[in-house]
């Protein structure tokens, strides 16, 4: 767990570039170091987080119920 709060914690909301903490400078997308990428569990970790984030919101705002939420994710976790 204390993996997961360090890695959420280096994500406030900025682009994952940033996750490290050395946001890119300029337009130089090509020009990427090592401490600039971001690893597959960091990618996930983030999105995870925004995930929950937005569907809190879209409970709280009224927009489905938290069991609405349920039925669908058991409905989506179906094999077709």
């Amino acid at each position: 767990m204390t993996r997961l709060r360090q890695l959420l914690r280096r994500n406030d909301g900025r682009n994952y570039a940033t996750l490290l903490g050395k946001p890119r400078t300029g337009s130089n997308h090509g020009e990427e170091t090592k401490g600039d990428r971001v690893t597959l569990e960091q990618l996930m970790v983030s999105i995870l987080a925004m995930t929950d984030a937005m569907i809190k919101l879209l409970i709280r705002k009224g927009i489905f119920t938290d069991a609405e939420f349920k039925a669908e994710l058991i409905l989506s976790a179906r094999p077709i």
